[in-house]
């Protein structure tokens, strides 16, 4: 269509993903403001660095204060990286997130033309509906484990279509296993059908050794605890994991996994259904052999009846349809062109509208979205010569890793800490507590918004957080009895 010319072009994708990055950058500290997926595994690289010791007191797991194996490392390996080579400030750890979320994309794009033959347009619009996807964007910028999986499931594409050295391959098979539990089948399925159909037998030793090395390494790295890492992994993996009868699973699992999150984007789940659907067929008619297709519906299954119906979980599953997807398109020999007609620009408005409205609030909410300002707060109010203990909202994090004698934890998990251990402890949060001594209340300058735009754009802001200062452990443990975990 000569009207539609320009989506044929690839610099017309390298235009979003450039207009993407730079609203990412232009909002990357205040979207979305300091929240706990960001420090919960933020928080045992920062004790790593302080202390030396591979340890998380914030988190409630019995023994993660010894030792931290309540979550796959990969992530706190990559934090504490990101702490020594980044300023500590929220822009300068988040940055590495948005690069690799970006190169990810990018990467994704380069091998559906070049090695799945899609068409520059259909490659531009698969990726562009993963890029705006509700839940991609969102964690473009929040430092969840699944911008790293992205990252990696990339380059492990791309060396697969390169025909690179399995010893690369099962390097990367091997990260990503570190990377999170759900990762565990997409890579099973990989492996067996890269095994079966892909490479010699001569090279399977070599894939074999080089996925295991990076388990082997950290196991040594624990000092092969392997009952512990059990102990702790089996809490927080049963605290996700899927519940109810075989019919709530299902519902769950295709259904509630999307909505209502996803009520903006409402074809999510019909995506879903659709390339587990393709998948099968393909699967049926390569006897497995389109990898792609392996992966997705083996992954499936196994979520199906193991894993909880957190959307965020899909989002790398959603990576591994994209090849899918345009196999499917390329195979059906159908001219995307003759389907583009005018609604594809309400289609657009739609895939775009949470985009924006989200970024347009990091604009109008600046002044109370600011992290240096909110920390500046902190700093004015919260002595740090002494021992202290900072719990509470999550920007205390940021606070506690400029000082080297303060601590921060989580007010949902307050159950390793010990009031008797520090000379200070303060309460952050925008409660209202009327027993308590509120030393101070953030209090910068706001604006009043329309409450569709609140509703449309959600997120949390900084103002009105208050300092409490906590003078008794019997006031401690009234504060903190009703989050106790254990």
């Amino acid at each position: 269509m000569r009207g539609l010319s320009w989506l044929q072009q690839p610099r017309f994708f390298y235009f979003i993903l450039v207009v993407y990055a730079l609203l990412g950058i232009i909002n990357l500290q205040f979207i979305p403001v300091v929240w706990l997926d960001e420090t919960a595994c933020m928080e045992p690289a920062m004790y790593w660095h302080k202390t030396g010791e591979y340890a998380s007191p914030s988190w409630a797991t019995p023994g993660s204060d010894k030792v931290f194996l309540s979550y796959p490392p990969l992530i706190v390996f990559v934090h504490y990286v990101n702490i020594f080579l980044m300023p500590n400030t929220v822009f300068g750890l988040r940055l590495p997130f948005l690069i690799m979320h970006v190169l990810a994309v990018f990467i994704a794009f380069k091998w559906l033309t070049k090695y799945i033959g899609a068409p520059v347009i259909l490659a531009t619009i698969l990726c562009s509906f993963f890029l705006f996807d509700k839940a991609v964007f969102e964690i473009s910028r929040a430092m969840r484990v699944e911008t790293i999986e992205l990252f990696l499931l990339s380059l492990l594409f791309l060396l697969f279509f390169k025909k690179a050295r399995p010893v690369f391959l099962g390097t990367i098979v091997g990260l990503l296993l570190l990377a999170h539990l759900k990762e565990w089948p997409m890579m099973l399925a990989f492996s067996l059908v890269y095994l079966i159909y892909y490479t010699q037998k001569k090279y399977w030793l070599e894939f074999t050794i080089a996925a295991v090395l990076p388990m082997l390494f950290f196991l040594w790295f624990i000092q092969f605890n392997v009952s512990e890492l059990y102990a702790q992994m089996f809490t927080y993996s049963s605290e996700h994991a899927a519940k109810g009868s075989f019919y709530n699973r299902v519902l769950d699992y295709f259904f509630f996994r999307f909505y209502p999150v996803y009520k903006e984007q409402p074809w999510m789940a019909l995506v879903h259904l659709g390339v587990l659907i393709i998948a099968i067929k393909d699967v049926v008619k390569t006897k497995g052999k389109f990898i792609f297709s392996s992966v997705f519906l083996f992954t499936t299954l196994v979520w199906l009846f193991a894993l909880g119906p957190n959307y965020r979980y899909w989002i790398p599953l959603y990576f591994c349809g994209l090849p899918i997807l345009a196999n499917f398109f390329i195979q059906q020999k159908l001219e995307i062109e003759k389907y583009l007609k005018w609604y594809i620009i309400p289609v657009f408005i739609l895939l775009l509208f949470p985009f924006f409205t989200r970024h347009a609030l990091g604009l109008v909410q600046r002044p109370e979205r600011d992290p240096h300002a909110a920390l500046a707060f902190l700093n004015l109010h919260i002595p740090h010569q002494k021992s202290t203990l900072v719990f509470g909202e999550e920007i205390g994090f940021y606070h506690a890793l400029k000082y080297p004698n303060t601590d921060a934890g989580h007010t949902i998990e307050p159950d390793n800490f010990s009031f008797q251990k520090y000379a200070a402890v303060y309460f952050l949060t925008h409660e209202t507590l009327d027993s308590s001594n509120c030393i101070a209340t953030y209090q910068p300058k706001s604006l009043a918004l329309p409450k569709w735009m609140y509703y449309l754009g959600k997120g949390g802001t900084y103002s009105g957080l208050k300092i409490y200062q906590i003078a008794s452990e019997e006031e401690w443990k009234r504060v903190t009895h009703k989050y106790y975990q254990k």
